[in-house]
């Protein structure tokens, strides 16, 4: 898997924040041989002002950099599927608290003409964290699970091992759902359908037929922010010894049900469930993989799910924290969860802006799949978008900011402009940057340009101490009481790095 997210988060009650959305299941664009051609459209089934809006993004998405007195550029979401060579997407757009539209657009897979539907499954990838959160919340208001006990008093079937590290500070659930436990493993295993699947002990120990190594405590729990897929594979384990259930049950009877998420579910493998549609997985050259990926870390990748299901999550935390509804956290537990505990880590989730620009979002990315989940706190505003192909980041993030342009997100779009960098300037924020132990960015010069090594990416400058990406990244150089350069803080649109100067 990608580095997290940078190379690249009831009652049963009418009112739960469950909603239906527009009834319009016809794909817009189909693959027929070489030819991309558009469907005839259902816009009819919409409010007049929803078929303006989807007709207006359609044509009007935006890229991830925009120049201050220019008005945006605007490209159309076909064309740019096609660029991407990305086969199917499916969007679904909240607005006033309730699904305003939900649309799919492509194929399920390249060249069959089967079209995407809103209720075509997706595999999420790391937005099954934020989800499985929610889940591990309501343990808590149950009185199953601690925010700040040692994770090692409720553990079962596992312990975390103790080294010189948890002597200081224990691994909680609050540390766990935040990502600061200190655990290892950004990402987790893999696994083919030819591929010996593991079991949970296996991925958390590393033992084979497990592909990742095993999950330990790398730094001092509490002290600082490293993502961690495997701090949500020991929750895995930790939620089911203190239910007793299989995780996939624990969370369709937790969550899916109580929101009726009829198109989600942790099982693995997912593909081939009656009743179901799956998206395949494609590569990056549009070629689909020989067959789907899955993956026994449900906790940390494994929801299959609809933009319009995981839509209904947001809806449901949106309306329990305006107070307007019951749901399946209490509005006291919801603000706990929005409240960010390092930097704009929550508890499942990233929090990015203030006032009504606040906003918590999460990624995924999985073989052959990549999605994106962002609500407003306060607006009843947010998008789920979903896309069956590898690492596509940047066409989820041009839908997303065309979704912010034409819905007027408040706080979402930045203006940037350029500056000039002396080559002394430049030398000091040259070198290695730890963000953990297995995670160093590397910064070179080459020809008065300052260059990350990992993907051969410039860093544009916007003062000598502000650089930007044009795929939207930005890095902001720390200095020590000297001056002298001694870290970064990496942004990419609501996610948060810090990563430390090494000495050469």
């Amino acid at each position: 898997m990608f580095k997290g997210f940078f190379l690249l988060p009831i009652a049963a009650l009418i009112g739960s924040g469950a909603q239906h959305e527009p009834p319009l299941y016809a794909s817009r664009y189909s693959q027929h041989g070489s030819r991309n051609e558009t469907h005839p459209t259902a816009r009819s089934k919409y409010s007049p002002v929803a078929r303006e809006r989807v007709r207006r993004l359609e044509a009007g998405l935006v890229p991830a950099i925009l120049i201050k007195g220019q008005p945006p550029p605007k490209m159309n979401l076909v064309d740019r599927m096609k660029h991407y060579k990305v086969p199917g997407v499916s969007i679904a757009v909240i607005n006033n608290y309730r699904i305003e539209w939900a649309q799919g657009y492509g194929v399920v897979e390249a060249k069959s003409g089967k079209p995407v539907t809103t209720q075509t499954l997706f595999q999420g990838g790391s937005i099954s964290k934020p989800v499985t959160a929610v889940a591990a919340l309501r343990l808590v208001e149950d009185g199953k699970l601690q925010f700040d006990r040692d994770v090692n008093e409720k553990l079962i079937s596992w312990k975390v091992p103790q080294n010189q590290f948890t002597e200081v500070q224990k691994v909680t659930l609050r540390r766990i759902l935040s990502h600061t436990a200190g655990l290892s493993n950004s990402g987790v295993g893999e696994y083919s359908c030819d591929d010996p699947k593991p079991t949970l002990l296996q991925a958390l120990d590393g033992f084979p037929p497990a592909k990742n190594p095993a999950t330990r405590v790398l730094i001092t729990p509490g002290t600082r922010w490293s993502y961690s897929g495997g701090g949500y594979t020991v929750l895995q384990q930790l939620m089911i010894d203190v239910t007793g259930k299989h995780f996939e049950q624990l969370i369709d009877e937790t969550i899916f049900a109580r929101l009726k998420m009829r198109h989600s579910t942790f099982r693995q493998p997912p593909f081939g469930r009656s009743g179901f549609q799956f998206a395949v997985a494609h590569q990056s050259d549009g070629k689909k993989f020989k067959c789907p990926f899955s993956y026994p870390e449900m906790a940390a990748a494994g929801i299959s799910s609809t933009p319009s299901d995981l839509a209904r999550l947001i809806i449901d935390i949106q309306k329990v924290k305006t107070g307007s509804s019951r749901g399946i956290l209490s509005p006291q537990m919801v603000e706990r969860m929005l409240t960010p505990q390092f930097d704009n880590g929550a508890l499942g989730f990233f929090i990015s802006g203030e006032g009504k620009s606040r906003r918590f979002s999460h990624g995924g990315g999985n073989q052959g799949f990549f999605s994106y989940m962002v609500g407003y706190a306060d607006t009843g505003q947010g998008a789920v978008v979903m896309v069956n192909g590898t690492d596509y980041w940047e066409l989820v993030h041009e839908i997303i900011r065309g979704i912010a342009l034409e819905y007027g997100w408040s706080g979402y779009l930045r203006e940037r402009s350029l500056a000039k960098v002396d080559s002394k300037r430049l030398a000091e924020l040259v070198g290695r940057y730890e963000v953990s132990p297995d995670w160093i960015l590397t910064l070179v010069d080459q020809d008065g340009r300052l260059i990350l090594m990992d993907d051969r990416s410039e860093l544009l400058p916007e003062s000598d101490r502000e650089f930007f990406m044009m795929d939207g990244r930005e890095f902001n150089f720390t200095t020590d009481d000297a001056g002298n350069v001694n870290g970064l803080v990496m942004r990419r649109n609501d996610f948060i790095i810090r990563a430390r100067k090494l000495r050469a």
